[in-house]
């Protein structure tokens, strides 16, 4: 298997959902840091502090990358790469998944 590297792009916090939503504030997600990466060259299991929900989450994208793909199921500039998003509509984090050869 090719190996991964798996970068946090961006974590959010949607405020406007948080305040209708929630009984209380929340920050963005403090399991991950901006620009923070991952090289991974198993799919089967997620790295060491992983978040196990966002590893559910982009899991399936992830084994399109690894995996050499050719369908790509959205347009992306470059080979090799996909962005995925964890599915914390209060606290998303959106990963950047590289294909290292």
């Amino acid at each position: 298997m090719a190996k991964c590297r798996i970068t946090v792009l961006r974590r959010m916090a949607n405020h406007d959902l948080i305040e209708e939503y929630r009984h209380k504030t929340v920050a963005p997600c403090g399991l991950f840091e901006d620009g923070q990466e991952f090289i991974i060259d198993r799919w089967d299991e997620s790295p060491d502090g992983f978040c196990e929900w966002a590893w559910a989450d982009i899991h399936k994208k992830l084994m399109l990358v690894v995996g050499e793909a050719e369908f790509v199921p959205e347009p992306i500039r470059q080979a090799g790469m996909m962005i995925a998003c964890c599915t914390d509509g209060f606290r998303p984090v959106v990963f950047k998944m590289e294909r290292l050869d």
